[in-house]
């Protein structure tokens, strides 16, 4: 039944399911793919709004390739989207209006319909900023962390209400944990997360997965062994502008791609590296230094946008600080479907200049600078058409301060925390006992590029993967 003719239910949602919408007061309606540009998935969410209106489904656990049809919501005017849900709501799943993020099902009033996913933090360097956002995450719950400085230890169990470890092993026998975020030196991700999916529990890895495909392999044969669920940290592919360019490049609208090029122009004094245990700028723990550490997630971006890479020529050097590995790196990547890359990163260029990822196909260009859309050139019916799409597109991805659109206005332009976004996802596949997103299969090939950069650089030969 279409929604405009979906009768309400009483000011709140009468049902949500696989491939269908949920409707508040009969406020939002499908339309043409004019208003806006929604993509609907096999599996549909919900953006909540202040005024507790559903007015759009726009992530599905399957990424943005998982599309079934284009089609537009409109909600209530003026509605700010300020959540999204990334879960499949129960049939005759009802929203409470006093509290937004609270669902309960028919006969069942005041309990959650869905039992929160227990989480351990373990590493409270970047792990600092998972338990800021587990806090936040909706049907997550952060029960304890983990660190082996007394001092870190009981800053954040103060803050965050969590119970405090300093034994791993302890950890991994506590009952009360479902899920644990590692979140440690790269070099010792694998041994960890072995450990913790031995022990029966699931696993969110910080990226990179490892520093070598080998220890990769390992994880994802604990994986397979245990039948645990392992996610690996790469936000970027949660970002609203890339999960629409992957949208715009598989539905072949850039035509057949032709360059993928990468630059991370950052900078880091020598006082980063010489914190006392810092590991960062070592190929045993950080797997090398510019690439393997900051360059890392624009590796991941350009083969989940432009698939798979088989050639590598890599060259690195160092030359602004004293680390063992390199604060520059250059590589010319090779793709499977014929395009041609680059890839360069540094921790030299003062004082931090910009991440850039630039895509061009034979008919169209796209330009992404530190996650805002700069340029977005496709060929269209006329130039005035082609110009009219770019204003759209910047108005909802550009710089942040010259954006005129919401989720009211563009369901693609919401806001994310892309911690944030994983962790919620990766709780909806614990709990549905589906496949994350950013599995640990879909996550090697990022540590297969970036080693064959470095033995390319080591040897002088030109690295074939796959």
């Amino acid at each position: 039944m279409p929604p405009s003719e979906r009768p309400g239910a009483t000011g709140a949602f009468a049902r949500a399911a696989k491939g269908q919408w949920a409707f508040a007061n009969n406020s939002a309606q499908r339309t043409t793919p004019s208003w806006g540009s929604l993509v609907e998935y096999c599996r549909s969410d919900l953006v909540y709004t202040e005024a507790g209106h559903a007015v759009a489904g726009v992530h599905g656990a399957g990424g943005w390739g998982d599309l079934r049809r284009q089609c537009t919501l409109r909600g209530t005017p003026g509605a700010e989207a300020i959540r999204l849900s990334s879960a499949i709501l129960q049939p005759k799943a009802v929203y409470s209006p006093g509290a937004p993020q609270r669902l309960t099902t028919q006969g069942d009033t005041g309990r959650m319909a869905e039992q929160p996913i227990r989480f351990a933090v373990v590493g409270l360097g970047m792990g600092v900023h998972h338990c800021k956002d587990l806090v936040d995450a909706r049907g997550c719950e952060l029960v304890a962390i983990c660190d082996s400085a007394p001092e870190r230890l009981e800053k954040n169990r103060e803050q965050f209400g969590a119970r405090a470890y300093t034994s791993y092993a302890d950890l991994l026998a506590a009952d009360d944990v479902d899920v644990v975020n590692i979140c440690t030196p790269s070099g010792s991700h694998a041994d960890l997360s072995v450990q913790a999916l031995k022990a029966g529990k699931h696993v969110v890895c910080e990226k990179p997965p490892d520093v070598t495909v080998e220890a990769v392999d390992r994880m994802i044969a604990a994986q397979q062994e245990t039948g645990r669920k392992l996610m690996v940290i790469f936000q970027s592919r949660f970002e609203p502008i890339y999960r629409r360019l992957k949208e715009t490049i598989e539905s072949g609208r850039l035509g057949n791609l032709v360059g993928v090029h990468g630059t991370v122009n950052w900078w880091r004094a020598q006082s980063y590296f010489n914190s006392p245990g810092m590991w960062k700028g070592t190929w045993a723990l950080d797997g090398g230094g510019s690439l393997a550490n900051q360059g890392v997630h624009t590796v991941d971006i350009l083969h989940w946008l432009a698939g798979p890479v088989v050639e590598v020529y890599g060259k690195y050097g160092c030359f602004a600080h004293e680390i063992e590995t390199e604060d520059k790196t250059v590589a010319v990547l090779t793709f499977a479907n014929g395009a041609l890359g680059t890839l360069t990163t540094t921790t030299a260029a003062y004082p931090g200049l910009d991440r850039t990822v630039f895509i061009h196909g034979s008919k169209g260009s796209v330009v992404v600078e530190d996650d805002e859309l700069v340029r977005w050139k496709i060929q269209g019916e006329s130039k005035e058409a082609e110009a009219e799409e770019e204003r759209q597109m910047l108005a909802s991805f550009g710089k942040k301060s010259d954006r005129d659109a919401t989720t009211a206005s563009d369901p693609f332009a919401f806001a994310t925390r892309g911690h944030m976004a994983q962790f919620e996802a990766f709780a909806d596949a614990v709990r549905n006992d589906t496949t994350p997103p950013n599995s640990i299969e879909t996550t090697r090939h990022t540590v297969e590029i970036l080693t064959a950069v470095y033995e390319s650089g080591r040897t002088g030969n030109t690295i074939r993967l796959g």
